[in-house]
């Protein structure tokens, strides 16, 4: 794995000296879901040992971290987690080359010119993606988080009973399991786009290489894309969800209806690739779909024909021993689970 997405991004690190060695615990917290994965790794192969998802209820997200936490396998397990949306930004700068030592000066020095938040009240990090380049000038990744988004996150995991491990970044942990855990028939040399449709937010992260080159938040996501379409099939939001989950949409008010609905999404993905080409002189060859919003059956044709792009939902569990938990029917949804795996794995870089 690269080693920005081991060494770089962790905004808080809470090590603890005297905790023994356990599994390692990845836990993605959305609007509506605690998303958890605790893996083990024994002889080069990753086993799934458990894995959940706890459903918040009346917006009560410590009782569902809590619920959580009490289902985990190993009490000595490492807890990862990770923040997104408002708050937190991921910059793609270019910066005259330096050493890595003068990039940290010169950047904490000029924080304000990247982040529209005051200095003291951030967290953040940068990394040279060309360290090995001989041009004058260097790609630079830098992220920041709001001290309060974080601490509130320290907090929430403190009165569900744990201290975290490690945070980071929702897109750091999701490039991180799309890198250790890539689709079979991926072609290393080409641009991808990965898609995460998460429940208010989806981030779009183009990746060369392995590494982002272009990252944004587009604050639309699955719930809204739900709700817009229960508005216009006169359905509750339940009744609306379980007809888009199908593989196959059947109706024409139905798929009418979703097409309207997704249409805000696709004008905002089409404009950050458009800015992609029109700064890099490059092209997206396929787009990887992740995400509860995945789940959307007619998300990703509706994409691959609107973006004329091919368009492939990623399963990022294919290369791992998921017999343990076959009981728990988590199949059919691992495709919401790959940024709580990207966490998990951190404990194995």
């Amino acid at each position: 794995m690269h080693k920005i997405l081991k060494s770089y991004f962790g905004l808080i690190k809470k090590f603890i000296p005297d905790k023994p060695k356990g599994s390692s615990v990845g836990i993605d917290i959305g609007l509506n879901e605690v998303r958890a994965v605790e893996i083990t790794k024994e002889g080069g192969v990753y086993q799934m040992i458990w894995g959940g998802i706890e459903k918040v209820d009346k917006f009560d997200i410590k009782d569902a971290l809590t619920k959580t936490i009490k289902s985990l396998k190993d009490p000595k397990a490492s807890i990862y987690t990770s923040i997104f949306g408002k708050g937190t930004l991921i910059r793609h700068i270019d910066f005259p080359r330096m050493t890595p030592a003068d990039l940290k000066n010169s950047f904490a020095l000029e924080l304000d010119k990247y982040f529209p938040f005051p200095a003291e009240q951030i967290y953040s990090d940068c990394y040279i993606l060309d360290p090995q380049g001989k041009g004058k000038q260097m790609s630079v990744l830098a992220s920041a988080a709001t001290r309060e988004h974080v601490d509130n996150r320290i907090k929430l995991f403190k009165e569900a009973g744990v201290n975290i491990d490690y945070i980071t970044l929702n897109q750091i942990a999701l490039i991180n399991s799309f890198n250790r855990f890539p689709p079979e028939d991926i072609e290393q040399n080409y641009l991808y786009a990965l898609l995460d449709v998460g429940e208010n937010v989806t981030s779009i992260a183009v990746l060369s290489g392995g590494l982002p080159r272009f990252s944004r938040d587009i604050f639309i996501g699955s719930q809204d894309l739900i709700k817009r379409i229960a508005n216009a099939l006169g359905k509750g939001i339940t009744e609306a969800a379980e007809l888009i989950s199908a593989a196959s949409i059947k109706g024409e008010d139905l798929e009418q209806a979703c097409e309207s609905a997704i249409l805000g999404l696709v004008q905002e993905i089409k404009l950050s690739l458009d800015y992609f080409t029109t700064e890099k002189n490059n092209e997206v060859a396929q787009i990887f779909l992740t995400g509860p919003g995945a789940q959307i059956g007619i998300l990703e044709g509706y994409l691959e024909k609107s973006l004329d792009l091919k368009v492939k939902r990623w399963n990022p569990f294919k290369s791992i021993d998921t017999n343990a938990v076959k009981e728990l029917g988590l199949d059919k949804h691992f495709i919401k689970l790959g940024t709580a795996l990207g966490l998990a794995a951190y404990d194995y870089d």
